[in-house]
């Protein structure tokens, strides 16, 4: 019988551990040995559950992995028959409550990671960059109105893609834009995010795609760079939320993080030096119709429940159209050729998979009001995959509605 997971106490000591080290020496890579041994821990004690004495205790989940930066003899100790192509790891079945005490897990050791600069593993040194603030822009609500000053911000070079198929794939939404990268294109991931609360609950364990992109990436730490501009939303726009912090993600508008760097793979394994990647990923926020949310809502800006009864409403479809289009746009003017999305809204936030198809569908086939392609459909101006994980958790059918819509 599992024991609970302890990993709070460890990874609290070895954060600490960091600060001081950090505090102490103005750097990044400044890590004491302290926090190091703190996060060799975290990574080797505390995000696998402990089993009873009796039974063989299963392989920790960051068992390649050691202290950074990695000492003269980590690269030798390593076992001769283990590859970074060869190794599986051991991934024993958790119950709910030791799922986020993992995840809470992950992202204390994930702080201490980024204190630290990197780490290391038998497959070689990962330093990991702190997010630059140039990298991340908040987009205003207003970027309707032709291409805008704040599309002007993140222009690129807009692409022609290769492939304008709409693809509706069973897989993992940071696995897909991993693969379409491989392939050639220039993908940007749609983050379906919290709107008032940087990366959902990520600090909290929860388990939307949100936080699990935030436990695999610096995604986290890219959004702590947004600031809201000198033009601050005087209307609504800026809510105070935890800690008196200010953070919002506008109606209309998003978030475009460049180079955010990959840091584990869907087994939440960190990575070894020959697979270091980043991603570019666009933060929106669904409208969350959840009514056991609404004590967490402000404003129109995330209405209650009950405002968006009939999910059929001519208002909310075109609210949530210009969402879309705000999504599609600012990724094509940010110089991408493919994006990653997913079942906007239709998990936490209880939209409905089938309405939410639907509108996709008719705004991908919407010409587009960008100068420079020549009237072409959202659809042939880049290439849109959505990555829906259709298992058991996926009680409300979003798979099934996304590909029968796109079928």
């Amino acid at each position: 019988m599992s024991q609970p997971i302890r990993p709070i106490f460890v990874a609290s000591a070895a954060v600490s551990a960091a600060v001081v080290g950090y505090a102490f020496f103005g750097l990044p890579g400044a890590f004491t040995p302290l926090a190091a041994y703190g996060l060799h821990k975290i990574i080797q004690d505390c995000i696998t559950p402990q089993k009873e004495s009796k039974e063989e205790a299963p392989a920790p989940l960051d068992s390649r992995v050691s202290s950074f930066p990695p000492s003269s003899s980590s690269s030798s100790s390593s076992s001769s028959s283990s590859s970074s192509s060869s190794y599986t790891p051991v991934a024993p079945e958790l119950s709910f409550s030791e799922t986020k005490a993992r995840n809470i897990a992950i992202f204390r050791a994930n702080v201490a990671i980024m204190l630290a600069g990197g780490y290391a593993s038998e497959f070689g040194g990962l330093s990991v960059e702190a997010p630059k603030e140039k990298d991340t822009l908040l987009i205003d609500p207003n970027v309707q109105k032709g291409n805008g000053k704040d599309y002007a911000r993140i222009r690129g070079k807009i692409l022609t893609p290769k492939d304008t198929k709409i693809e509706v794939i069973n897989e993992d939404c940071l696995d897909v834009t991993l693969d379409l990268k491989a392939k050639g294109f220039n993908p940007i991931l749609l983050n379906m995010a919290n709107q008032t609360h940087r990366g959902g609950g990520y600090e909290d364990g929860a388990r939307a795609q949100e936080e699990d992109i935030c436990r695999r990436t610096t995604l986290y730490a890219a959004l702590g760079t947004v600031t809201q501009p000198n033009r601050a939303f005087q209307d609504r726009s800026v809510m105070q939320f935890r800690y008196g912090t200010e953070y919002n993600i506008p109606e209309f508008g998003c978030i475009a993080s460049r180079n955010v760097q990959v840091l584990r793979d869907n087994k939440y394994n960190l990575l070894g030096k020959r697979e270091k990647d980043f991603i570019d990923v666009l933060s929106s926020a669904a409208y969350d119709l959840n009514p056991r949310h609404e004590h967490t809502r402000g404003g129109s800006l995330n209405p209650r429940g009950s405002d968006w009864a009939d999910k059929n409403s001519s208002q909310y479809k075109f609210n949530v159209k210009q969402k879309i289009r705000n999504i599609l746009k600012t990724a094509i003017l940010s110089g991408h050729d493919a994006i990653v999305l997913s079942a906007f809204g239709c998990g936490a936030f209880n939209n409905d998979p089938k309405v939410v198809a639907r509108l996709f569908n008719e705004v991908l086939n919407e010409t587009t009001d960008i100068s420079g392609l020549d009237r072409k459909t959202y659809k042939d101006a880049i290439k849109a995959v959505f990555a829906i994980i259709g298992d058991h958790n996926d009680t409300k059918g979003n798979f099934k509605n996304f590909q029968r819509e796109f079928k």
